[in-house]
């Protein structure tokens, strides 16, 4: 168990206030579906990141966007809500809005750890393999990579 490296000076009533909040997301909000008749309660928020800026009267349609150029799914939860047992941070690169993506991988996560429950679509031969003896002859020593702006205008 980590320990505890300092303590922030919270008031109780923010953050129940916060946690509250966040049972919300999954109960009644973004989060509703993917966490819908679970067998615990879980906090959780979702998040998107906009990868590429769109102008101001622009509408978003990930069909017509490259998907390297797609939104990035985020969501983080904990669960159960009043004796947490796994907190987990998802970001699904290109997923789009955190609800769509991220939200149900972590139910998944979730469930697995609080439940001993396998997803339904669980195949273990899809997930990657480590190479016994993995090709590092074209990996650089070291990088110096250029700095790239957080957002850019769509190409």
């Amino acid at each position: 168990m980590p320990s505890e490296s300092y303590r922030i000076a919270l008031r109780r009533e923010h953050l129940d206030l916060v946690k509250g909040a966040m049972v919300d997301v999954n109960r009644f909000g973004t989060g509703r579906i993917a966490f819908a008749n679970t067998e615990y309660v879980a906090a959780g928020k979702t998040g998107t990141a906009q990868v590429v800026g769109i102008r101001q009267n622009e509408r978003y349609d990930a069909r017509r966007i490259a998907e390297r150029h797609r939104d990035h799914s985020l969501f983080i939860a904990f669960a159960p809500v009043n004796d947490p047992k796994i907190a987990v941070a998802l970001i699904v690169e290109n997923g789009g809005f955190g609800a769509q993506a991220a939200a149900p991988i972590a139910r998944k996560l979730i469930d697995y750890h609080l439940l001993g429950k396998l997803p339904k679509d669980f195949d273990d031969e899809s997930l990657p393999r480590l190479a016994d003896d993995p090709d590092l002859r074209d990996v650089p020593e070291s990088v110096d990579p250029e700095p790239v702006p957080a957002a850019e205008e769509r190409p």
